[in-house]
């Protein structure tokens, strides 16, 4: 039987969707996200494994630009699991969010600003006897990006997402990261849901067209991943990435692009009783292919080189393949996006490095003038590339999924009721005793939007 809790909460979803009124949105299409450059004889793209940036996440025309937004949000949630080290049996709360958020999207000729605030106040009612005011929190999320376009040669973009949790479901880097066709993973993939984090992860890159067919660029990332409360992630460590990468993008018709990228990345680590390092060398061709301005699919395929050590233990270094694909696409009233990767990485917040397979896929979609819909699911499983010594885990793997269904109510509310599941199995003791995790909640959205410019 259901926890009453959680049968009245669905219950108010269900009577909040039976009873909210019809509205008509007033919205523009956006195109797939690629760095620069247009499909004409002139100016050239440049591809996804080399941009960095990501495909189109909204549902079809609800996408905007030129506007400064102000957003209040109330969302109730019931989840069955929010003390997953604690014991075998799962631990159930019902939590209350209030996420007030700014955002601002200006657009010009030469250049395209992205800047998105949003903390969230969250509290707990435990279902059940057990204890859980120890969880309410006060998180941060922040988004910044910025391109900019010189001359027509010349083309930048840089971009940074900040977000300090102790609730990864209101965090938006693990159900909401966009997919892109980098061949860089974006984000951890072993996370402790209820730990203190703060993961920043901040990346640019310049490119130069130097021919009418022949452009060249170099790009670089940092990422943090910190623990402020270590007891609560026992089996994960603060770790420090820092990368970069150099690529030669060749265009062998108006929509056809084949390249060269050389990446390099080293993640630190801080176990108690040393320091472990990990280093990556990449050699990668790239190739993509534009069927529109808005569908695209890219593949890159190349080697990598891994030297890994830790104090105390003997270098470990070794030769491994690489391969990304990517596809992205956007009509009016929806977009598709998905990729694929077998590599080698330098996991954040674990030791040494390991060979991951990842993939992942996302959409949207207007189902009706004032309804929209939308899903994320992700999936990435790791083994050991480096000696048991050296590595924290032997494997596991992560899979995420997340389901939202979205009502306009008039021009300033809109309701939404999303699902979201996550199931980890790594032998980690923060997060091995119960790996899944459910989580139902339903969200009402105040918003402020004015438009800028024209």
């Amino acid at each position: 039987m259901l926890p009453r809790a959680h049968f009245i909460l669905v219950f108010s979803m269900f009577i909040a969707f039976v009873v909210t009124t019809p509205a008509v949105a007033q919205v523009e299409p956006s195109a797939t996200g690629n760095a620069g450059g247009s499909l004409d004889e002139s100016e050239m793209m440049t591809p996804p494994p080399v941009s960095g940036m990501p495909y189109a996440n909204t549902a079809g025309s609800d996408a905007r630009s030129n506007y400064l937004a102000t957003n209040v949000t109330f969302s109730p949630a019931y989840i069955d699991n929010v003390l997953p080290g604690a014991g075998s049996a799962p631990v159930s709360a019902v939590s209350y969010s209030i996420l007030p958020s700014v955002s601002l999207d200006r657009s010009a000729p030469r250049q395209k600003e992205q800047f998105t605030y949003s903390p969230s106040f969250t509290f707990y009612e435990p279902a059940s006897n057990e204890p859980t005011s120890n969880l309410d929190s006060i998180d941060q999320n922040a988004t910044v990006a910025f391109q900019y376009r010189f001359n027509p040669e010349v083309a930048f973009n840089v971009q940074d997402n900040f977000t300090r949790t102790s609730n990864v479901y209101n965090s938006t880097f693990l159900f909401s990261n966009p997919i892109s066709g980098a061949t860089i993973t974006p984000a951890p993939t072993v996370i402790a849901p209820f730990a203190e984090e703060l993961v920043n992860i901040a990346n640019g890159a310049v490119s130069y067209q130097f021919g009418r067919n022949a452009m060249v660029g170099v790009g670089g990332s940092s990422t943090t991943f910190d623990l402020p409360n270590p007891a609560s992630a026992v089996g994960l460590f603060n770790s420090n990435g820092v990368g970069g990468e150099v690529f030669y993008n060749r265009r062998l018709s108006r929509n056809q692009y084949f390249g060269l990228t050389y990446q390099y990345s080293r993640v630190v680590a801080q176990p108690s009783n040393g320091v472990s390092g990990t280093q990556t060398h990449s050699l990668l061709p790239f190739y993509t292919i534009y069927f529109n301005q808005t569908f695209s699919f890219s593949v890159s395929a190349g080697i990598q080189r891994v030297d890994s050590s830790e104090t105390g233990f003997p270098d470990f270094n070794s030769w491994s393949p690489s391969i990304t694909a990517s596809v992205g696409w956007q009509r009016n009233r929806g977009n598709l996006a998905a990729s694929f990767s077998h590599t080698v990485i330098a996991e954040e917040g674990l030791l040494g490095a390991y060979n991951s397979n990842n993939a992942s896929g996302s959409g949207g979609w207007k189902l009706a003038r004032t309804w929209s819909g939308g899903f994320s699911v992700g999936y990435s499983s790791i083994n050991s590339a480096t000696p048991a010594a050296i590595s924290s885990i032997p494997s596991g793997n992560t899979l995420t999924a997340a389901g939202t269904l979205q009502h306009s109510i008039g021009e300033r509310f809109s309701a939404s009721f999303q699902y979201q599941h996550l199931h980890e199995t790594y032998n980690i003791p923060a997060i091995n005793a119960d790996p899944d995790s459910n989580r139902e909640s339903l969200t009402i959205t105040y918003q402020l939007r004015r438009p800028l410019g024209r």
